[in-house]
């Protein structure tokens, strides 16, 4: 419907009437969204009149990872702004973005970069777009009079399973706020807590320096702003006002978009203020705590919003439209199997071959480094400080992380290649031979297995015995172990050719009626054939199955060392922490003795000083009035000091020196 809109408008059109746009968008969201709508709002709280049109939108779609809540401006036309917005979204941040993300995923392989790195930064570009767009999209349709101003907040998320280098994936939530809609998220067992920040009057008093962030939280959370200090109570009128939104204005000057990485069990709940102006976050918590089904926590939270505006008797109540979105962070993620669909289609032999190459360079780059960081451990000084060594392992360390993510994704391009070249054999129902580790001794099981289903993306079997016992078992091992002719017509196998050495790439077109396989092979315009006997094509076979199952097991060796890396990479930063609070003590410590040896010397030097005085003053004395028996007993004990001996400074020397000393120690040399 999108398309014909904009057509309409760029021809001078009438858009359709409110009543058939909002009868077309009812259908449409039907299709898409999961889960309650938003409640339609009262006129005024404390009265049971409904407004006319909902101006608040929700869109919770678990395969495409979307999820959202745009609640329109009330003066402004919002329901047509929060509509398309939301429209927009989905169009863009749905199932188009997971096919660019899929191809920026290859890209990234072929070229040897960080994928995780390099998809976040495209995501987070391309949900900036899709609010430009929305924003274009709304102001183009609001040339229009009955539509203009037509304006929405927005607050959106995208949950998307990226791979995480080694074998698991990252369950990572990108979102953005415009307005005053919010998202919060809770970590399993954990408080809720507010990820999003408001762009109201309220928060602009806190950028402006006028209240603090403490402050604002305050007048946000208190249930009855009459209870505020008398100097808070003049911002709590205004807080409501929002100073961005899409539609007016410039929705991304200043747009954030952030990312959380999630566990299964996390939640996120989005809201319009329908529900954050009237509930206080404990308010919130306890609600959705109180449910564990997302659907009934969603009801639960638009429920208690509905039951304060229809009261009207407490401070915090307003007829406003509600919507409230609660999503629990689940372990399988999202399936989309449009999505593997299209990933298996641009996966041809030509582009896994290419990725291949690239890694296997890349590959040799990283391995390089690593001997590079071995040897130079190697040759380092035995008296090399600690702090230095432990700077080299760390390096080296890290080095053998990037070799592993490398290793591990060649490994599994290999393998994606030979499903390529090779399809697996066995589809859910076929009878299959099962090799039993737990018999004693190991041998084959007497009684075939069932297959059930086969995962493309772990490369396993799901199978069943006897019993209703059922494993998973990798394509290999189980396919390694079965009997009689396993080639067919389309497989990419090694035969021989016109020299009679065995070369790859070969496919067979035809099983001929003499036991023979015809093969044939075409590269830049020249078409080679080839024939083998039916055994030798079964035996290459599995000679290709067997180096297959190696591949498989280098990605889990390679995901082995992934882990072991890194934990070495946090025992060495451990380490290093711990020298540097050790040296932070003996330098306080140093310091400290400093202290006390610079405030011994100095009364040392005070004393000599004072020696020195005395010794000078008795000296006067003498030459003008003569000096009783016992100063001048005095006088010549402190000259012994003053003039020294031949084995013996003089007091003057002495002092010099200490002074020195003291200069030395408090210059730290």
């Amino acid at each position: 419907m999108r398309g014909g809109v904009v057509k309409q408008e760029q021809r001078g059109e009438q858009l359709p009437s409110k009543e058939e746009y909002l009868a077309l968008f009812e259908k449409e969201w039907a299709e898409i969204h999961e889960g309650k709508m938003p409640e339609i709002g009262l006129k005024v709280e404390g009265r049971a009149e409904r407004k006319e049109t909902c101006e608040d939108v929700k869109l919770k779609n678990r395969e495409k990872g979307i999820f959202l809540v745009a609640d329109g401006v009330s003066s402004a036309k919002g329901w047509l702004a929060a509509r398309e917005t939301a429209r927009t979204m989905y169009e863009l941040l749905g199932e188009s973005l997971d096919k660019q993300i899929e191809n920026n995923l290859q890209e990234a392989l072929r070229e040897g970069e960080d994928p995780v790195e390099r998809i976040t930064s495209y995501i987070g570009a391309q949900i900036t777009t899709a609010i430009e767009q929305a924003h274009t999209r709304i102001q183009a349709m609001a040339v229009q009079p009955e539509f203009k101003g037509s304006a929405t907040t927005l607050s959106m998320a995208k949950l998307i399973d990226l791979p995480d280098g080694n074998g698991g994936h990252l369950k990572r939530l990108f979102f953005a706020n415009v307005g005053d809609s919010r998202i919060y998220v809770q970590r399993k067992g954990g408080e809720l807590q507010q990820v999003t920040q408001d762009d109201s009057r309220l928060q602009l008093r806190v950028e402006r320096g006028e209240i603090t962030q403490e402050q604002a939280r305050q007048i946000d959370q208190v249930e009855d702003p009459s209870s505020l200090p008398a100097d808070l109570r003049a911002y709590a009128r205004g807080r409501a006002i929002i100073t961005k939104s899409i539609g007016l204005g410039d929705p991304t000057e200043g747009l954030g978009v952030f990312f959380l990485d999630l566990q299964p069990g996390d939640r996120f709940v989005i809201v319009s203020d329908g529900v954050s102006d009237q509930l206080v976050e404990n308010q919130i918590e306890a609600s959705v705590n109180g449910n564990l089904d997302d659907a009934q926590a969603e009801e639960g939270l638009q429920k208690t919003s509905m039951e304060m505006s229809l009261d009207g008797r407490h401070p915090r109540a307003k007829g406003d439209d509600i919507s409230a979105l609660v999503h629990t962070v689940e372990e399988t993620g999202q399936r989309r199997e449009y999505l593997r669909s299209e990933v298996r289609r641009q996966q041809t032999e030509e582009t896994l071959q290419a990725t291949v190459r690239k890694l296997k360079e890349v590959l040799a780059i990283a391995r390089e480094r690593v001997q590079r960081a071995d040897k130079e451990l190697q040759g380092m000084d035995a008296m090399m400080p600690k702090r230095e060594r432990i700077s080299l392992m760390l390096e080296k360390e890290q080095a053998v992380e990037q070799e592993s993510l490398y290793a591990y994704h060649l490994e599994k391009t290999q393998l994606d290649l030979f499903d390529q070249q090779v399809p697996p054999r066995f589809e859910a129902g076929a009878r299959v031979d099962m090799w039993r580790d737990d018999f004693d001794p190991p041998s084959l099981d007497r009684q075939p297995w069932t297959v059930t289903a086969y995962d493309a993306e772990s490369k396993t079997y799901v199978v069943r015995g006897a019993g209703g016992i059922q494993k998973e078992i990798s394509r290999y091992a189980l396919e390694n172990v079965q009997h009689g002719l396993l080639v067919r017509v389309g497989d990419t196998i090694p035969a021989p050719n016109e020299m009679g050495a065995m070369e790859k790439g070969f496919k067979i077109v035809a099983f001929d009626t003499d036991g023979t396989v015809v093969l044939m092979k075409e590269k830049e315009g020249v078409v080679k054939r080839s024939r083998m006997k039916a055994e030798s094509a079964n035996e290459a076979f599995f000679g290709l199955v067997y180096r297959a199952e190696r591949s498989k097991n280098g990605m889990d060796h390679a995901i082995q060392t992934y882990h072991q890396a890194k934990e070495r990479q946090q025992a060495l930063k451990d380490e290093a922490v711990l020298i540097e609070r050790l040296e932070s003590r003996q330098r306080a410590l140093d310091l400290a003795q400093e202290k006390i040896s610079a405030g011994n010397l100095e009364k040392e030097i005070a004393k000599m000083e004072r020696r020195l005085q005395e010794f000078k003053t008795l000296e006067e004395e003498g030459r003008f009035r003569g000096l009783s028996s016992q100063k001048e007993a005095r006088r010549k004990e402190l000259a012994l000091l003053v003039y020294g001996s031949r084995t013996t400074l003089s007091l003057e020397q002495l002092l010099q020196q200490k002074k020195q000393e003291l200069k030395n120690l408090l210059n730290g040399e």
